[in-house]
């Protein structure tokens, strides 16, 4: 596994040790997403329009910004792979410039934190109560075929492991999933939104504004391809006193703890990455073509 630094304001080491060990200590295994269809979403489309170009320089509002391009984009960053190939720089597809982030997962992969995963945390949150935006754009190759058993392509997870109404925090409170060929974001408060099938050797462009927390005000919105198709007002985050940290790439717990599964490989692409703070707005974080 390659380890890289981890990038957030204001981290100092001993949280960097308390993330390695929760990393290699929480195996983060979600429930099982039995209930993916079990009922409609709570949804509404809005033809929004995508800005026309990516800013060349990062905003005050952005706490986070990179299409790749530059040599070391991926070197600030805490990748968990396993081994040097599984996340890299690749020109075989861009949504802006010539590169993204290519991530690469292989059934036959050694267990990396836990379970089978390639993932590049981005950002840590140590407040439990938070705004953001993000925006990305994620592209599956025909070899991504439909599979029954589900993986994760991004994800919130929380930093504690038990809230403080005493309920288990080793699920992440949010995440967007692929199974059976489709988009499923799983709210842990909230439910499951089928967010239609996913299309092959194309870019789906996404952005999320979350307001995280325990209460009624949380914000949960979500843009696919510039039409909203998720808006939801209630809570959206543990009750806890630490936040959460974000992470990109793929994370397929099934292959470690051996479900029905007909793939043997998940490779995938993003760019135009983008984390605005809550001055931040949708086009300030959505993705675009040069």
């Amino acid at each position: 596994m390659k380890r890289n630094k981890l990038i957030r304001p204001g981290l100092k080491g001993v949280h960097v040790l308390f993330f390695l060990q929760l990393a290699f200590t929480i195996g983060c295994t979600p429930e099982p997403l039995e209930s993916v269809f079990a009922g409609p979403a709570d949804s509404v489309e809005n033809p929004s329009p995508l800005p026309p170009t990516v800013p060349s320089i990062p905003a005050k509002h952005l706490v986070f910004k990179s299409s790749f391009e530059e040599s070391n984009s991926l070197s600030d960053l805490y990748l968990e792979g396993a081994t040097s190939q599984s996340i890299t720089r690749s020109k075989e597809q861009a949504r802006t410039g010539s590169y993204s982030a290519r991530f690469i997962l292989n059934k036959t992969d050694k267990i990396v934190g836990g379970s089978k995963r390639s993932e590049a945390l981005l950002e840590w949150v140590e407040t439990p109560r938070f705004e953001r935006w993000y925006g990305m754009s994620i592209f599956l190759p025909a070899s991504y075929v439909p599979d029954p058993a589900e993986e994760q392509l991004f994800q919130w997870h929380a930093i504690s492991s038990v809230d403080l109404d005493g309920r288990s925090m080793v699920n992440s409170p949010m995440a967007m999933y692929t199974k059976y060929g489709r988009w499923v974001f799983s709210a842990k408060f909230g439910g499951d939104f089928d967010l239609g099938a996913y299309d092959r050797n194309a870019w789906t462009d996404w952005v999320i504004h979350v307001k995280f927390s325990h209460e009624s005000d949380g914000i949960l919105e979500i843009w696919k391809n510039g039409k909203l198709v998720v808006q939801r007002f209630d809570r959206t985050n543990f009750r806890d006193l630490k936040g959460n940290f974000f992470k990109i790439g793929v994370y397929k717990y099934a292959w470690a703890e051996d479900y029905q599964s007909t793939t043997t490989n998940r490779t995938l692409y993003y760019d135009n990455v983008k984390i605005g703070a809550e001055n931040a707005s949708y086009s300030d974080v959505a993705p675009s073509a040069d």
